[in-house]
């Protein structure tokens, strides 16, 4: 008996060490990159990569995939200092891991990607059977998120994301229009708001475009979604109203709301306010929801903090939100 425990504690071992080894990415210390004539930029962004050649751009969506699981992505934050964000991602996967919402992950490195500090993560993906693969980089003056979406136990696509990912280079040197292909235009001047990133058809404005918008549900922001066209106004005005249950599943308490039909810009709007409060912290939310023949637009408008005085300059923005 003590012979079979021995044996079996020995091939618990060494299985583990198979799956450690297997699930060893073996990055360098350092990843030095050189940009070459195959590279392909994410439009609106300032970061470029070398592809896959099976991988098709997604415009739309800012992404190159494969297929529906088999893709990767960039959310580009200008102004925002990395040494700041790899401390938010570091803290949030670790928070994660401990109540049990995501399990341990199966890597990390922190390293230098090419000049840039780097962190990367991978592991299991919230969804059944897709494993991710999260890099983050930068400097002070901004940093760049990537995610990369894969089949599980799939080692030929994994290795393809993976090499996408550590190919990532940015130039400083070009300007753009991150919103270049969205489907809206809006006038944050004379407001403390500015651009901050986006994450596919979701684009975000902060304080100052500083913080994340993406993972701080408590960040004060005024966020940006494209949708397709909502041609009735009947359910233009449903989803609207829709979406209040949707922040209540995410745990946001909300007593009440006012909501009114207004004309924006030349086309029909459904616009709510409501107070709230999320995880304890009182809130205020302006929202509105527009669209034309092409597309429709959500906007949501909120304020954590200086409540009053955030959502005069948030209706103000708003006012401007224009399909185009």
């Amino acid at each position: 008996m003590r012979q079979l425990k021995l044996l079996f504690g020995i091939l618990l071992l060494l299985s583990c060490r198979a799956a450690k080894a297997q699930n060893d990415f073996k990055i360098p210390d350092q990843v030095s990159i050189s940009k070459t004539a195959s590279y392909q930029q994410f439009p609106g962004t300032r970061v470029f990569v070398e592809a896959p050649k099976n991988y098709e751009l997604e415009k739309q969506l800012i992404r190159f995939q494969k297929n529906e699981n088999t893709f990767f992505q960039i959310i580009e934050s200008p102004l925002t200092n990395f040494a700041v964000k790899k401390a938010e991602l570091v803290k949030g996967f670790e928070d994660a891991v401990n109540t049990g919402k995501i399990p341990k992950e199966y890597y990390k490195k922190e390293f230098k990607l090419d000049t840039y500090d780097a962190v990367l993560y991978y592991g299991r993906d919230n969804k059944p059977n897709l494993e991710q693969i999260v890099l983050c980089f930068g400097d002070k003056d901004f940093s760049v998120m990537a995610l990369g979406e894969i089949p599980a136990n799939d080692k030929s696509s994994r290795q393809e994301v993976l090499k996408a990912l550590l190919s990532l280079y940015v130039d400083k040197t070009i300007k753009v229009d991150p919103t270049a292909l969205a489907s809206y235009s809006l006038d944050v001047s004379n407001t403390e708001f500015q651009y901050a990133g986006n994450i596919s058809q979701m684009y975000y404005y902060t304080i100052g475009g500083k913080g994340d918008p993406a993972n701080n549900p408590f960040e004060n922001e005024i966020m940006v979604m494209t949708l397709p066209a909502m041609k009735d106004k009947v359910i233009l005005k449903y989803y609207a109203i829709d979406m209040i249950g949707r922040y209540k599943l995410s745990g946001m308490q909300i007593t009440a709301y006012k909501g009114s039909d207004t004309i924006l810009n030349g086309n029909y709007a459904y616009a709510i306010t409501f107070n709230g409060s999320l995880k304890g912290k009182s809130n205020s939310v302006y929202q509105i929801v527009t669209g034309d023949d092409q597309s429709s637009l959500l906007f949501v408008g909120s304020a954590y903090s200086r409540q009053e005085e955030l959502m005069n300059q948030i209706k103000t923005i708003a006012k401007t939100l224009r399909t185009k």
